[in-house]
């Protein structure tokens, strides 16, 4: 708990009990690992990035571009698995959502609802992220398209659907697969695989209607949750990393998933 009241005073958290510091990645991020569940979470340092887009592809949604500042925060390297999410289960006799006892334990846990990613959560210490720090994670800094950069995604990349480009990609790929799609801070999989629950309420207008600030937490209320990063059925366009989406909070969706962070 010091951890978090060390974010939410703007200062350098300290690692949390339980937690394991592993090193630094490739991309100079310091990581550290969950012993709850095994996550490897990324630390974040405090700071401010231009949210939202107003290029020729961007939606009403995702306007106006506006810039946000965020306390240090640390998100996941990976997105929750099947195996990770059958640990919870069994700690706490929570059962896996039909069908999934197939799924291999390497790809990305889906069929979940929102309030089961949430349970998840607080059974590992951790949260979901809000929908500005998963965009900040996705393009770091320098208002890049996809979270590689700007090119235009192929299979290296992500994992998105067969029916867009000459090759076939059938379902959910093993985490961090395509490490050549790493985004700024050493995160993998925020373009494609699946979409991932963010802790926001959405609402179409909440960049117009909250504009710029710091720590945005979203609307107080709603009927449905943003979801991030396109999944392996979408079209290329809504892998971007600032493009919004929005999912029934009750829905169990096989192209749905999480990620955590603190």
């Amino acid at each position: 708990m010091a951890w978090a009241a060390g974010v939410l005073a703007g200062a350098e958290p300290a690692i949390p009990q339980g937690w394991t510091q592993v090193g630094t990645n490739r991309q100079g991020y310091e990581e550290l690992e969950n012993g709850r569940d095994g996550s490897v979470l990324i630390r974040v340092p405090a700071g401010e990035f231009v949210m939202g887009c107003t290029d020729e592809m961007s939606r009403s949604d995702e306007r106006p571009a506006h810039r946000v500042s965020l306390s240090a925060y640390a998100i996941a390297k990976h997105e929750v698995t099947r195996e990770q999410y059958a640990r919870f289960c069994a700690a706490t006799g929570h059962e896996l959502p039909y069908r999934l006892e197939e799924l291999p334990n390497d790809r990305p846990m889906t069929n979940v609802t929102w309030a089961e990613a949430v349970a998840y959560c607080a059974w590992a210490g951790v949260r979901l992220p809000t929908e500005a720090e998963w965009e900040r994670a996705a393009r770091g800094v320098d208002g890049r398209r996809y979270p590689w950069g700007n090119e235009e995604p192929t299979l290296q990349l992500a994992a998105l659907g067969d029916s867009f480009l000459a090759s076939m990609q059938v379902g959910v790929s093993p985490v961090g697969a395509r490490k050549k799609g790493a985004s700024p801070v050493g995160a993998f999989d925020m373009a494609g695989n699946v979409w991932e629950y963010c802790q926001d309420w959405y609402d179409a207008r909440s960049y117009e209607l909250q504009g710029a600030g710091r720590n945005p937490a979203g609307p107080e209320s709603g009927v449905h949750r943003v979801i991030r990063g396109g999944s392996w059925g979408s079209v290329p366009e809504r892998l971007r990393c600032s493009a919004r989406a929005r999912e029934w909070p009750e829905v169990r969706s096989r192209h749905v998933g999480f990620r955590v962070a603190r």
